[in-house]
């Protein structure tokens, strides 16, 4: 979904959750949002799926776009070095932030 999609949609008293991913060791921080129970990444006016460097930067974005929480979820690829069989699910550690 486009970024002023979202803003005008939040803006009209739409609800959605936001869920903030996080990759390389959290250096990076890309945005999504539930779309019928599905995630969907955030798009700018590009075409490109938004991303940010830092949780404060991430956090600042969402906040422009109108949304007050979201969930932080963590990458967490040390169980993969260890050898152990997980899914993919194991492999994320979620948490609510205030924005």
């Amino acid at each position: 979904m486009q970024e002023k999609q979202i803003k005008k949609w939040l803006a009209s008293g739409g609800e959605t959750e936001c869920i903030l991913k996080t990759y390389a060791d959290s250096s990076y921080y890309r945005p999504e949002i539930i779309v019928h129970n599905e995630p969907e990444p955030i798009i700018n006016n590009k075409g490109e799926a938004i991303h940010f460097n830092s949780l404060v930067n991430a956090k600042e974005g969402m906040k422009k776009l109108g949304f007050d929480s979201a969930t932080l979820k963590l990458d967490l690829p040390y169980d993969e070095m260890l050898g152990e069989k997980v899914s993919a699910d194991e492999c994320f550690q979620e948490m609510k932030i205030c924005l």
